[in-house]
């Protein structure tokens, strides 16, 4: 069984298409998921922390989350040492960070939408 794309009756299920890029043909072998939490629990920490991540072009998607950290990063890197310099000198150097926690991802499966 295949989609064929059509016009939905309820055009708020289908928000787009995309192509898949290959990361590792772009040299991009490393998936991290950083956890981060802000020093303080305020809109203008939370405001300056999003525009920061906005600009960031290793950062492939930034969620905020409930528990111990605020946010969530998926981040793509070349390897860990890019990674690290990443997090040295374009994540961690900001005043509103309190601490990060990275994990990185050995392997990732792909899985479908339920629909």
């Amino acid at each position: 069984m295949f989609f064929i794309p059509q016009r939905s009756t309820r055009p708020s299920i289908i928000t787009g298409y995309h192509a898949a890029i290959n990361p590792k043909a772009l040299k991009l072998n490393v998936l991290v998921y950083a956890f981060v939490r802000l020093n303080q629990n305020s809109a203008s920490a939370a405001r300056q922390f999003e525009q920061h991540v906005e600009k960031l072009t290793h950062v492939l998607e930034c969620s905020v989350i409930s528990g111990s950290y605020d946010y969530l990063l998926k981040i793509i890197a070349h390897d860990l040492e890019s990674y690290e310099q990443f997090v040295k000198h374009q994540l961690g150097n900001l005043s509103c960070i309190a601490n990060i926690e990275s994990t990185v991802v050995f392997i990732k499966r792909q899985l479908r939408w339920p629909v």
